[in-house]
Parts: structure tokens; C-alpha cells; sequence
């Protein structure tokens, strides 16, 4: 393992004393908040953890390039992560699918690494150190004002505001989706003023490539800058995986109303709200053919299966033989065998997916074209 944390907390939660390391040299020492993080994994004994550099502590802001092929150097919070819903099983699903997207796709990613965490001195197992994407991260990574970032989530013909506000998305956007005929281009091009269509399209094809059934009913959002002309329109973020990539999801394929193959276990009701958008772009043939090439790319360049098996086995050689002191700590995780195994399902799903799923969008746009 290359890097390591190690925290010694003087309270409960915050502040605490952060030191981090890498190939047995020290980085840094900081005094940050720790805070308890996650939703599900609460319960768990090795909790995912936040990280908070603030003034009041010593130091405002982290500057250290903490993540390898990504040149951010200063970040205001990281995420320690045990792998979320999925973290028994493999710890780094969510990481390793975020990794397939990096350095090919249009929306924002989370970058990740695999550390070593000791709590106290005592060794507190594997961990994957995450960027919280939030207007922190906007205002960091594009050197936008955070009190001018509108970041929305959920459904989105009643979205709840995560950050900033709503109100240009309800007045302006969500109107042409719910009243105007997108299949004409004159309202067509009004929508792309407004969105960043192309992320749009990576970001669905994303989801519905890996199968995610925790979405988009939940772990759905978007976000803009007010002020900045580079980033006004609409794009996505994309996280929180854990629930793609499952092998026995290999033959499910819902594109909305547009096409659904394999989904008769898919609850419709309460999900379908989260393709609204989505439907109604479909019915501009400009939209529907960009997005079929555009899959066409993905199956055949992100998700080509050799890469997929070349970013999973350079995570697998990061954490090493590691795997099975942390198991050993932390006996609900998987032996190092079964583990493997279960990392394997994800080549297997990936592999015959491509297989299967290339057939129904070479079809959807020889249609798309000939009509």
C-alpha cells in the first residue's frame, strides 16, 4: 500500500490530529474536523469518515495533490469511504466504476485512492479516499464562486436544492421539458442554451450501461454556476455506483419510454419520474442519434473489456495481499478468495453486457436513421 492516514482524535468528533503518508514518507501533518459520514454504513463498525480543513483549526485548506493523474492540488474536505452499500463485498465498486469514466466522459467524477487508515494508532483497515463533489470541489477544480453554484437533486420535476437554488431550473427549464414539443428543433435548441446536453448524454448512458437500480429514483444530480459563462448550463454528477455492475442485471436495458428490454422487475412507478428529461429529448431526432452513436462509443471504447479488466486489476494490485489483515479486522468484509471472486462477476457482467447490449443499440440506430 502506498498511502496511509493516520488520525489521532482528541474528541469525539472533531478536531483531530491527520497525518498522512506515502511509501513511508510523511506528506503532512494538519489538524482537521472529523465527522462521521454515509447513510447505511453508520451501522457499521468502520465507518466512512469526513475530513474538514478550516481556518479555525489552522489552516483553511489542504494543498497537496493527493490523487495520481489528477492535478488538483487544494482541496477544503475529503471523504474517507468503506465502499458504501457494496462495501463488504468489494470496498471498491464505487471507485473502480468512477475509474472506467474518468478521462472519457463529460460529467463530474469523484476522484479516488486506496489508503491504509490507523485511528488512535490502531490499525483501522482499507479506505478510499474520496473527493466530496460539492461547491467546495466546483470552487477548488474551476475557480467558481460557491455562493453562486446551484446544485439540485432528485427527481427533476420537483427537485430538492442541495446547494444555491432552484429557481432558474423551474422557471426556465423545467417548463420546456413539461409544455413545449421537444421534437422541434426551435424548442430543441432552447433546451441547449440551458443544458449541457452532451453531459447529459453521457451521464444516462452511464447509468444505463451499468445497470444501476439505485437510480435514477435516488443518487441524481445536476448542477450549474450563475455567473460564469463556461459553466451555465446544466451537467451532471456522477456517484454513488455501488448498486451497477451486478451480473445478474447483465440483460436489463431501460432507456426510459424509449426502449426496455429485460426490466419486469424494474419498479417503474417510483423511478420513472427520473427519465422526464430524458423522454422528452428522445423525441428530437438530432438528440436520439447523438445519443445511440454516442453509446455506440462507450460500449466500444469505455466500457471495451480489456480496459475495464486493466483498471480493476491495477486496483486489486494496489491493495494487495492488505486485504486479508483488513478482512481479518473486520470479519464481515469477504476472505481474500471469495473477494476475488466477486470482483471477478463484475469482468463477467461487463464483458457479456457489451456483448449483449451492442446488438440493441446498433438496431435502435439504424431505426433512428432510417426514419
Amino acid at each position: 500500500m502506498q498511502a496511509k492516514f493516520l488520525i489521532i482524535t482528541k474528541i469525539r468528533e472533531f478536531p483531530s490530529y491527520l497525518s498522512y503518508w506515502e511509501n513511508g514518507e510523511k506528506i503532512f501533518i494538519d489538524t482537521v474536523g472529523f465527522r462521521i459520514k454515509g447513510r447505511g454504513s453508520r451501522a457499521k463498525p468502520n465507518k466512512s469518515i469526513g475530513l474538514y480543513w478550516r481556518d479555525k483549526y489552522g489552516k483553511g485548506k489542504l494543498k497537496e495533490q493527493i490523487f495520481d493523474n489528477y492535478p488538483l492540488e487544494e482541496f477544503d474536505r475529503l471523504r474517507l469511504r468503506t465502499g458504501g452499500s457494496d462495501g463488504e463485498l468489494t470496498l471498491i465498486k464505487d471507485a473502480f466504476i468512477t475509474r472506467i469514466m474518468e478521462g472519457k466522459t463529460l460529467f463530474e467524477t469523484a476522484s479516488s485512492k486506496i489508503c491504509v487508515l490507523y485511528i488512535n494508532e490502531q490499525y483501522w483497515g482499507l479506505y478510499i479516499i474520496r473527493e466530496m463533489l460539492n461547491t467546495h470541489h466546483f470552487r477548488n477544480k474551476y475557480e467558481l464562486d460557491r455562493d453562486f453554484i446551484d446544485i439540485l437533486q432528485g427527481f427533476p420535476d420537483y427537485p430538492g436544492v442541495d446547494d444555491g437554488t432552484a429557481d432558474q431550473f423551474m422557471n426556465e427549464v423545467l417548463p420546456l421539458f413539461l409544455y413545449e414539443d421537444l421534437s422541434l428543433d426551435q424548442n430543441y435548441v432552447k433546451v441547449n442554451e440551458l443544458m449541457d446536453l452532451d453531459n447529459m448524454i453521457d451521464y444516462f448512458i452511464a447509468q444505463t450501461y451499468i445497470a444501476n437500480v439505485d437510480w435514477p429514483d435516488s443518487n441524481m444530480k445536476w448542477w450549474r454556476s450563475q455567473n460564469n459563462t463556461e459553466f451555465n448550463k446544466w451537467k451532471w454528477i456522477f456517484f454513488d455506483v455501488d448498486f451497477g455492475f451486478v451480473l445478474d442485471r447483465k440483460e436489463i436495458l431501460w432507456l426510459g419510454d424509449y426502449y426496455q428490454v429485460g426490466v419486469e422487475n424494474v419498479p417503474f412507478p417510483q423511478i420513472a419520474p427520473g427519465y422526464l428529461l430524458f423522454d422528452a429529448l428522445m423525441k428530437n431526432k438530432t438528440f436520439e442519434i447523438k445519443f445511440l452513436e454516442r453509446y455506440l462509443y462507450f460500449i466500444e471504447d469505455v466500457f471495451d473489456p480489456t480496459r475495464v479488466e486493466d483498471i480493476l486489476q491495477e486496483m486489486i494490485d494496489e491493495i494487495g495481499t492488505e486485504w486479508i489483515k483488513h478482512e481479518e479486522t473486520w470479519p464481515y468484509y469477504k476472505y481474500y478468495d471469495i473477494w476475488i471472486l466477486i470482483l471477478n462477476d463484475m469482468l463477467v457482467f461487463n464483458e457479456e453486457r457489451n456483448q449483449w447490449i451492442k446488438p440493441h443499440i446498433e438496431e435502435l440506430l439504424e431505426t433512428a436513421r432510417e426514419e
